[in-house]
């Protein structure tokens, strides 16, 4: 079994097993009441949460026994990683194995999985940030439902606001709030809510160096997202896909193609103008419409105004977003700012 050839030792192996058999025809008798354990595992080290009774031994032989985050470049060297749907903190333990100088932002909205979260996180780690949340397109109150335990929490849009339970944050409003300016991996298995989060995801997109993304079929596929980001400006190259018809999903592993690769400097339609853009070294960069040209001005890390333009370039005079953390502007596509 995984969980004995991951080198837990032998009373780590029993509590697992009165976990795991909760769920079975003998739990009444192995696990009669709702237990707790704390064990030692090789990939995802010491004191690693569990709850009987729930779905987290599923998440535990997914990770321990599954190959969904395996896809990621092997020479990737992350300073940041931003997990969305974190659940109880297996994913994070994996990854925080293989990138054990790396900031670490968990979001997960469950209040059940939170606690089990903050304990799998603070276990081997004081300084990663947690974020009690849903992720989505639009900010908002919502209620969580779930038909499928502990891993399905989904959010339900609600009539009356006092039926909802939880708030949505926006990616812009999670940036801002944890001050992340760059997103080495990014993991998201937000059970659904990644249709309404990659719709509209052209001001924070070009952040993203690689991802891992839990397509849900009825809402998103594969091919769905990667139109997703090409309408958004962003170009990804699809690393691997691993493809669950039966259990309606897939996991799609993606780098993201630099600028300099991709062959062009992504136009982008602002207001019926083709705006393209020249890059430009240091706290200067231009908008270029046609033949106008509009001089920028950096005005935070990563937003930009029109510092001057030629009459015929009115059109294109505003404040712009360029992506947090660029320091030149070649690899970065614009957003206007509303």
């Amino acid at each position: 079994m995984a969980y004995w050839h991951d080198g837990c030792g032998m009373r780590d192996f029993v509590a697992i097993m009165r976990v795991r058999l909760s769920q079975s025809k003998v739990g009444r008798w192995v696990t009669p009441e709702p237990i707790v354990v704390d064990v030692d595992l090789a990939s995802l080290g010491p004191s690693v949460r569990l709850r009987s009774h729930t779905t987290d031994i599923s998440v535990l032989g997914e990770v321990l026994g599954g190959d969904s985050l395996g896809h990621l470049p092997a020479d990737l060297d992350a300073a940041t990683v931003l997990d969305l749907g974190a659940n109880i903190g297996l994913a994070y333990r994996w990854m925080r194995s293989r990138h054990p100088t790396a900031r670490f932002v968990c979001v997960e909205p469950d209040p059940g999985n939170l606690e089990i979260l903050r304990a799998n996180v603070r276990a081997v780690d004081s300084v990663s940030e947690i974020v009690g949340a849903c992720v989505g397109g639009r900010a908002r109150r919502v209620k969580l439902t779930s038909t499928d335990g502990e891993w399905g929490f989904r959010m339900s849009d609600v009539v009356d606001v006092d039926d909802a339970d939880t708030d949505v944050l926006t990616m812009d409003q999670i940036l801002e709030r944890t001050g992340i300016e760059r997103i080495d991996i990014l993991k998201c298995d937000i059970e659904g809510a990644e249709a309404e989060l990659f719709v509209d995801c052209a001001s924070w997109i070009d952040l993203v160096d690689c991802m891992v993304v839990e397509c849900h079929l009825d809402v998103m596929s594969t091919e769905s997202l990667m139109d997703a980001l090409s309408a958004n400006g962003a170009r990804f190259e699809l690393l691997h896909v691993e493809r669950n018809p039966r259990f309606g999903y897939e996991m799609a592993t993606l780098r993201r193609i630099p600028a300099r690769e991709s062959g062009d400097l992504r136009p982008l339609d602002l207001g019926g103008s083709r705006v393209s853009y020249a890059a430009a070294g240091g706290d200067s960069a231009r908008l270029v419409a046609g033949a106008s040209v509009a001089a920028c001005e950096r005005v935070r890390p990563w937003q930009w105004r029109i510092r001057s333009a030629a009459r015929s370039a009115s059109a294109i005079v505003g404040a712009f977003v360029f992506p947090r953390g660029t320091t030149g502007i070649a690899d970065a596509s614009i957003t206007r700012r509303p």
